[in-house]
């Protein structure tokens, strides 16, 4: 009796603006795909514009699981909730003979979905969370600090240590296991890398087109109405903190409409905004090719070597 053949798995990364989501789109219809998305902010509504979220006449009839679903005013979405998501979204795909295609660039969901990252199992902790939610990011981040130094001084190192979100998720880690563990603590175990195949693709740009093509697209978000996405957030309920927690596209356009000087001591400009956003994105988009960088299983195209690339799936599939 022969070995039953492996499902196979198709991801999809790169840095923001490195065009995932068109090459994604083009391959789903290549092969006969469904994409799943793995982007922080892409999971929540009424998050449109400032995350660059693909609109249904944009996915060209390809469908794409794991975008609208949670609301950001009830919702906190964590990496636990994206394993098990995304994972039963996989699960569908492949029993109806499709191939799923994870595409997008919050390297923490990509890698915690198949066990390069340990995602401690702590169910959500309501009371905790309404508790903790009445205090500001500065008093949580010192209170993780007193708990857990490690976990505080990682997220510093990673510029989270204002992330209001994250630091309850580590609080409510710390009050039930009385640490954030560690992913060297214990070694990850993932079903989907025992029962798949896995292809690991990269989009790359070199630095100066990237910058460019980041400029390009912050500026077209403030002319597709980003100012009034905000507005809408902010007329909802979203506060600043939060906005702050949706990355640089909402936090300064927040700060310009709230008159938070975005520059110290002096008027919020619209001008500032595009100019924190820029720097902001591309600290990020250096992030992002950094903790890629030494992954020796992806292989890396630019994103006119679709051709290279649709060879290379050809081949593994």
């Amino acid at each position: 009796m022969g070995v039953k053949e492996k499902n196979k798995i198709i991801i999809l990364i790169g840095q923001t603006a490195s065009g995932k989501t068109n090459t994604a789109i083009r391959l789903a219809k290549e092969i006969g795909g469904e994409v799943v998305s793995a982007d922080s902010r892409q999971v929540y509504k009424h998050l449109n514009i400032g995350s660059d979220k693909i609109t249904t006449d944009g996915m060209q009839g390809v469908r794409h699981h794991l975008i609208d679903i949670a609301d950001p005013l009830t919702e906190t979405y964590t990496v636990s909730d994206f394993i098990q998501d995304s994972t039963a979204a996989i699960k569908d795909i492949q029993a109806r003979g499709k191939v799923p295609i994870v595409a997008g660039g919050t390297m923490l969901y990509i890698d915690a979905l198949f066990g390069n990252i340990l995602v401690p199992e702590v169910p959500p902790n309501p009371t905790l969370r309404a508790e903790l939610e009445q205090h500001s990011s500065t008093s949580l981040f010192k209170e993780l600090l007193l708990k857990d130094k490690r976990r505080a001084e990682q997220m510093k190192q990673e510029d989270q240590s204002g992330n209001k979100r994250r630091l309850i998720r580590a609080l409510e880690i710390v009050e039930k296991l009385g640490h954030v563990p560690d992913s060297s603590d214990t070694q990850p175990t993932n079903t989907l890398l025992a029962e798949n195949e896995v292809l690991w693709l990269g989009l790359h740009n070199d630095p100066v087109l990237q910058k460019e093509k980041i400029n390009k697209r912050n500026a077209e978000m403030l002319d597709q109405g980003l100012l009034s996405e905000v507005k809408d957030l902010a007329a909802r309920g979203v506060q600043q903190e939060q906005f702050n927690t949706f990355g640089f596209e909402y936090k300064y356009p927040a700060m310009y409409l709230s008159n938070i000087p975005i520059i110290k001591e002096e008027e919020p400009t619209i001008e500032q905004v595009l100019m924190k956003m820029n720097s902001g994105t591309w600290r990020y988009a250096k992030k992002q090719r950094a903790w890629w960088a030494d992954r020796e299983e992806i292989n890396w195209f630019k994103p006119l070597e679709y051709e290279k690339l649709i060879t290379r799936v050809n081949n593994f599939l």
